[in-house]
């Protein structure tokens, strides 16, 4: 589950109808720097891959996924649910 908001430097949801994961930590990431997100160097292919196939062909409700990993010094959980937490 989601964890302590105390903890997290920003959480947001976004609507993996419209938007990809990929873009929404992108745009997150951003946000909390104050650059544009074309100048935040590009999440690599191989996690776009995996965070954006995540949204388009998610698995059943109850498998909870959720993806953790690091970009620009920030530790980043990616939830199934649409959820983009950062800390």
């Amino acid at each position: 589950m989601v964890g302590d908001p105390d903890d997290c430097a920003d959480v947001r949801e976004f609507d993996p109808e419209t938007t990809t994961p990929t873009r929404a930590v992108v745009e997150v990431i951003a946000d909390l720097e104050d650059v544009d997100t074309l100048e935040l160097p590009p999440l690599y292919s191989t996690m776009n891959d995996l965070l954006d196939g995540v949204a388009s062909n998610p698995p059943a409700p109850q498998a909870d996924v959720e993806i953790t990993f690091t970009y620009q010094g920030y530790r980043i959980t990616v939830y199934q649910s649409g959820l983009v937490e950062v800390e």
